[in-house]
């Protein structure tokens, strides 16, 4: 019998028959949807950064243009390869693809359109290099750099001959594709039906040759650009010029730290799916296609990046778009001061709508609804859809899932809060505001949300450990439980009121914050502008000790659980059951690492400005933004990421209305997994 025949017969006396309903998340009609949605962004962002390039591009960036320009387009063509012309629904952890493109219905051939595919993360690698190269050849501090065209053409030249030359090793190996199919269920015995279709191929069967060549490549590029970026920062930041006056040392450090950002931010979503992906311990193909969709978003994430991060794009956009027609306001605050009258409004230029505090509040304003809407039905999906099997986790994950709500309530509608970081000064417009509330009591009751935040991810990793009967040392008693969570709780909450226990003069500390920002928003000087505290540092102090100890015991109790869930083995629990409780730990850490991801990128590009001496009052918005987005965020993986709100969710919703679709999806009905044991 060939080994065709025998896939024939594994599909029709195994896979019907054994295998589960296929969920429609772990579907290709989910993939290739997700993709569809994604392509209209990915390509109106993608024509336009190309169009802002080549436009919008100012003479102090002329040396990197072109540098920009091939890092964007090649960033442009990974998306319309993964969102149009290949859109490989990928059966993760072997090297089957079902591509869904374009290329394939014209007749290319699947492992050159795959070999493109795969070259095309080479040049965005190589892309990246030359950017780093073309800044460390600018300082001119430098002793040894590439300055000659002509040794630059050469260098680029055998990277981009040799570096593409290695996947062929393992591309040009000729197999059965039948017996390699035969192979990976072995791994994989239930993958998605599109598996057994015959425009489903196997790349190589020479996995650990293919692993090794990505990785070195990887490793070569992640050392050199990252010599070239050191040692650029090194003399930007260290070593002081006599060739270049104070100002242009200071355009091309601001310059750098731009670009690295731009590089560094969609970098993360090629990360996540990576770390995801490698930290799952059994084959899901959800997993697999959230690999591909999220190394699609990097395209759109560094679109963006560009067009918001360099100063002279982000001013051609707004100039040819909502600057036409709206003018940004100037009015004068009734607590005007001196200071404004006859310094700020001569001297200081006008305020970009992205410094402003109209973008700020027209931001806030359009994530309201989806914060609201989300966290509310996130209460009621733990409430109503919560299974038996994670009854012990419930009210855990609800106090952690009403901690994140709480903190979007109060960004959003509660207190909007403008700020002007470094500083103390908060100008808030929300609705405690507006109805008279104090100042500081409102803004003391918004900062108690984050170290309840803080105590609610300590209580829910606290949980997974005490119920994992290997570990000798836990906590199994309610009483030793409650003194714990009280005494951390009322810890929290009075180290970080400290720094607020003082009155404060307003209009003195105003003035004393204008010889730090010397031209802020003009909202600065309205009456509703106060100083929430004239220490700051002791707040910075008191809330990052605070971020530092919940970060350590947390970490205790998740690598603890982890390390006792995945290497010592548990004799008083049954094989199915210790896999059941490590799916669901590895959930719940990626629900909340996702969301704090969010959070950590924002508060580091703010922290390394402000140590740099730069202070922008966009960072400072988008801050305060990514904090309320980031509850959005959260909600979104709560529903997605476990399975009985996700069935609950597609039930009440687009499962009504779906047909069934027999070749490929069977509508999921809600039922409740096993996913702990009690």
């Amino acid at each position: 019998m060939t080994s065709s025949q025998l896939l024939q017969e594994y599909y029709a006396r195994n896979y019907t028959i054994n295998c589960p309903e296929l969920t429609y998340f772990n579907s290709n009609e989910f993939f290739t949807r997700t993709t569809l949605i994604l392509s209209p962004f990915s390509i109106i962002l993608g024509s336009y950064g190309i169009l802002v390039i080549l436009i919008g591009t100012t003479i102090h960036m002329k040396s990197v243009k072109w540098y920009l320009f091939h890092y964007h387009i090649i960033t442009f063509f990974i998306e319309l390869t993964l969102n149009n012309l290949i859109a490989p629904l990928v059966f993760l952890p072997s090297a089957a693809v079902y591509p869904n493109g374009l290329l394939i219905d014209l007749g290319f051939p699947f492992k050159l359109v795959m070999y493109i595919a795969d070259i095309s993360f080479i040049a965005l690698s190589l892309s990246m290099l030359m950017i780093f190269e073309n800044r460390h050849s600018q300082i001119v501090t430098i002793p040894y750099r590439m300055t000659r065209p002509s040794t630059k053409l050469i260098f680029y030249s055998c990277h981009y001959m040799f570096f593409p030359v290695l996947p062929l090793f393992y591309y040009l190996d000729d197999f059965d594709q039948s017996a390699a199919k035969l192979e990976i269920l072995e791994i994989i015995p239930c993958p998605e039906p599109h598996f057994f279709l015959e425009r489903t191929q196997i790349v190589t069967v020479k996995m650990e040759l293919s692993s090794t060549i990505s990785s070195l490549m990887v490793l070569y590029y992640t050392i050199i650009i990252l010599f070239y970026a050191i040692q650029s920062g090194y003399y930007l930041l260290k070593r002081p010029t006599s060739y270049t006056s104070d100002s242009m040392r200071l355009m091309q450090r601001k310059f750098f730290f731009i670009l690295s950002i731009q590089i560094v931010v969609p970098i993360f979503f090629l990360f996540i799916p990576n770390a995801i992906y490698y930290g799952v311990s059994t084959a899901d193909q959800f997993v697999s296609s959230m690999t591909v969709i999220f190394v699609s978003l990097h395209g759109m994430i560094s679109s963006i990046c560009l067009i918001v991060l360099h100063k002279p794009y982000r001013d051609f956009t707004w100039d040819q778009s909502i600057g036409r027609c709206i003018e940004s306001p100037r009015k004068a605050s009734a607590g005007r001061s001196d200071y404004f009258l006859n310094n700020y409004s001569i001297n200081c230029p006008p305020t970009t709508y992205f410094r402003s505090h109209e973008f700020f509040a027209l931001s806030v304003h359009i994530l309201s609804p989806f914060s609201v809407i989300l966290g509310v039905y996130g209460i009621i999906v733990i409430v109503v859809a919560t299974p038996k099997s994670m009854e012990s986790a419930k009210w855990f994950i609800l106090h952690l899932h009403v901690a994140t709500f709480y903190i979007e309530v109060v960004i959003n509608v509660m207190l909007m809060p403008f700020m002007f970081l470094p500083t103390g000064a908060i100008y808030s417009s929300g609705l405690l505001m507006q109805t008279g509330f104090s100042f500081k009591i409102g803004h003391i009751i918004g900062q108690e949300a984050f170290p309840e935040y803080g105590l609610a991810i300590l209580m829910l990793y606290e949980n997974r450990h005490s119920l994992i009967t290997t570990i000798p040392y836990r906590m199994t008693r309610k009483r030793t439980k409650a003194a714990f969570y009280m005494f951390h709780y009322l810890t929290a909450m009075i180290v970080l009121v400290i720094p607020y226990m003082e009155i404060v003069e307003n209009e003195t500390e105003k003035l004393k914050v204008l010889q730090v920002i010397p031209c802020p928003d003009a909202h600065f000087f309205d009456e509703k502008t106060k100083i929430l505290s004239t220490n700051i540092s002791m707040a910075y102090i008191c809330g990052g000790s605070e971020v530092l100890y919940f970060c350590g015991i947390t970490g205790i109790f998740a690598f603890q659980s982890s390390y006792y869930l995945l290497k010592r083995p548990n004799l008083s629990v049954s094989e199915k059951t210790r896999n059941l409780q490590k799916r669901f730990f590895f959930t719940l850490s990626v629900q909340l690492t996702i969301p704090l991801v969010v959070l950590f990128i924002p508060l580091l590009i703010f922290y390394v400005t402000i140590a740099n001496g730069i202070i922008e009052q966009f960072l400072n918005s988008l801050v305060v933004l990514t904090f309320s987005l980031h509850g959005i965020i959260s909600s979104t993986s709560l529903i997605l990421l476990h399975k009985p709100y996700r069935n609950f969710t597609w039930n009440i919703t687009i499962g009504r209305w779906m047909r069934d679709s027999s070749s490929h999806s069977v509508e999921p009905s809600f039922k409740p997994s096993a996913i702990i044991i009690l």
